[in-house]
């Protein structure tokens, strides 16, 4: 959804890519506001301001811009803590240049859980907030600081960096809460009305700092590319900390609050993580776990919900990234397929399944060439599919060829060899002597008789439909909600540009005040 015209008197001019020309980017800059009603209360940053009706100031395209979001226990930043933070490094063009987020561990209780989602149990063992100063002062210096009510970030930072004992530097900030209400005509200034104002979309995980960052990034973005006339910076010099040039990246602890199976499980769990520009160190346990983790659900041939979490818990205890993570799965996919059975012999069935874990990793392009050319598997109704997930093992004797058939009709798989993934072991055999009943004894898999395995697959199945009328009937109670909601919702995503910028005004609890900028 772009702006809508009609709203403004102001023809809507998207910009050239290329940015405005050397003439005009060393035009002199801004010497400051002319007058001033109220005084801005920012301990940390230095207001800056962009306007389209100024004849100084710097062209924003090749400027670098670093968008910060916090996530709090609360309110009140003498006794609450930040959890969780997150910068991205982008220049005005729009070009990203890196991520950063981890979860915080607040050195107290946590709190406001309802917003950002964390518990106690989610910032165990995440690094404090001293621990991950460094890394932030490198990611803010050397740009212009944004953040979607920079009062709210710099009061908390400043609080922070009182505990640490450090000096806060000052940097030069931007923010977009301000900047829109001067710019823009709406209804609204919340970060999730903006940035559906400009692309037609909700925010992913609203209110979890690294998603609210990117949220940033673009309505930033958007707002240069779209200005009726070309927006210029109005505000201090960038600030850099050549102390911090050799000091090593300290760790993170990133997080995954959601995924999307339509999307791929682990593919939308990695984009959810940062795309780092530093190099942060892993925890060599906790890879080695998710590493074996995978490994395990690609051999069984699935990757549950049930394993996508456990994986997004070890992926944030070993701190990984990104890019780290992309690249753990394609080499856990590449060994499946070397020590997997010739492709060529293959069923339809099996082709497919593969190429489905293909797109839970994200490896779209293996997905497509295992699926090329066949066609479009049948839909399974609810009840073929209560099993899935199950691997069996059975004896082999004629008699439990009927539970064979049971289990398989409802989507379980049968094991060729025991492995410690097998959920179950029948034999027909009471003394179990059969090499195969030996073996799942020392694997510690249970052993039941046809009787017993047949009351538990019945069970399975009955829970499974019973979970799939009870999905049902969530889902269409959430339809009804949004439905219900959609009309209100809208109301509030129908910005326009200004005909004439208004002066920027912060405003905090106990005052206000406005700047003039001409």
């Amino acid at each position: 959804m772009s702006i809508d015209p009609r709203r403004s008197r102001l023809p809507i001019r998207v910009l050239a890519g290329g940015g405005h020309s050397a003439a005009d980017r060393t035009t002199p800059r801004w010497s400051g506001p002319k007058k001033t009603s109220g005084q801005v209360p920012l301990s940390i940053f230095e207001p800056a301001y962009l306007s389209r009706h100024h004849t100084l100031g710097v062209d924003l395209r090749a400027l670098t811009f670093a968008a910060i979001d916090l996530a709090t226990t609360g309110l009140h930043p003498g006794r609450d803590r930040i959890c969780e933070i997150a910068v991205v490094r982008f220049r005005g063009d729009g070009t990203k240049l890196g991520e950063y987020a981890t979860v915080v561990d607040p050195q107290r209780p946590m709190g406001a859980t309802e917003f950002h989602g964390l518990e106690d149990s989610d910032v165990e063992g995440a690094p404090t907030f001293a621990e991950v100063l460094p890394d932030l002062m490198r990611l803010l210096s050397n740009a212009i600081v944004v953040a979607h009510n920079l009062l709210f970030v710099d009061m908390f930072l400043k609080a922070e960096f009182g505990r640490t004992g450090q000096v806060a530097p000052r940097w030069p900030g931007l923010c977009t809460l301000v900047t829109t209400q001067a710019q823009l005509d709406g209804p609204a200034y919340s970060l999730r009305s903006l940035h559906r104002t400009f692309t037609g979309e909700w925010i992913t995980d609203a209110h979890t700092a690294l998603s609210d960052c990117r949220a940033t990034t673009t309505v930033l973005t958007q707002l240069i590319d779209r200005s009726p006339s070309p927006l210029r910076y109005l505000g201090p010099p960038m600030s850099d900390a050549p102390h911090l040039a050799d000091t090593p990246a300290g760790r993170i602890a990133a997080r995954a609050p959601s995924m999307s199976a339509p999307e791929g499980l682990l593919a939308s769990m990695a984009r959810r993580f940062p795309l780092t520009e530093l190099d942060h160190p892993t925890v060599t346990g906790p890879a080695q776990e998710y590493e074996q983790t995978l490994a395990i659900a690609l051999d069984a041939g699935r990757i549950t919900w049930d394993t996508a979490w456990t994986l997004a818990r070890l992926a944030q205890e070993a701190g990984m990234d990104q890019a780290f993570l992309h690249r753990t799965n394609l080499l856990a996919w590449r060994h499946m397929l070397h020590t997997a059975p010739d492709p060529a012999s293959w069923s339809e069935r099996r082709l497919h399944d593969v190429a489905r874990l293909a797109t839970h990793l994200g490896l779209v392009e293996h997905a497509r060439s295992l699926s090329h050319g066949l066609p479009t598997p049948a839909v399974r109704e609810p009840w073929e599919s209560a099993l899935k997930g199950w691997r069996l093992g059975f004896d082999d004797t004629p008699e439990l060829s009927g539970l064979k058939d049971l289990a398989l009709r409802h989507g379980a798989s049968i094991a060729k060899r025991l492995t410690e993934t097998v959920r179950m072991f029948v034999t027909a055999d009471p003394a179990g002597r059969s090499s195969s009943a030996v073996k799942a004894h020392e694997l510690g898999i249970r052993t039941l008789s046809p009787t017993e395995a047949e009351r538990e697959l019945r069970s399975g199945i009955e829970a499974a439909a019973q979970k799939e009328r009870q999905l049902a009937e969530q889902q269409a109670a959430l339809e009804d909600q949004r439905a219900a909601e959609s009309a209100e919702r809208e109301a509030y995503f129908t910005h326009a540009w200004r005909a004439h910028e208004q002066d920027p005004q912060w405003k905090w609890d106990s005052g206000i005040a406005t700047i003039k900028l001409h």
